[in-house]
């Protein structure tokens, strides 16, 4: 099942212990998720995506790429979240969306979309510091 969940900075170190060697791990700091642009490069060079966006679209585009997101198994750790776009709540909903939209993409929708789609393991955690 993939998961959105807030976590405690010792589950996270729980999570990490227990991951299979084979899972790409990124972490984002919410401190560094504070404008726009810079958070969406920021989140694009932490998932090695060379595509240059520019816009939340084509934010939720890459994030739901085969090409881009090569690897079965994602945990995306989100530590300092209660600082994520802290100036700006509605730019949080909106990224939190998008790693909710790319949850159920990987879940499912892909197998139903894209002929040929693959299902992936795809975890995203808001980490309480």
């Amino acid at each position: 099942m993939n998961i959105l969940k807030t976590i405690s900075v010792l589950e996270k170190l729980e999570i990490i212990f227990n991951i299979q060697e084979k899972a790409c791990i990124i972490s984002l700091d919410g401190r560094l998720l504070q404008e726009k642009n810079s958070a969406i490069n920021y989140i694009c060079k932490s998932f090695q995506i060379e595509r240059r966006v520019t816009n939340w679209a084509g934010l939720r585009d890459v994030l739901s790429d085969s090409y881009w997101i090569s690897n079965d198994v994602i945990y995306v750790f989100l530590t300092n979240q209660q600082l994520i776009f802290h100036d700006n709540l509605n730019f949080r909903q909106i990224l939190l969306t998008i790693f909710s939209d790319t949850i159920d993409w990987w879940n499912g929708d892909v197998e139903k979309y894209v002929i040929g789609g693959k299902k992936k393991s795809f975890h995203v955690y808001l980490v309480d510091c």
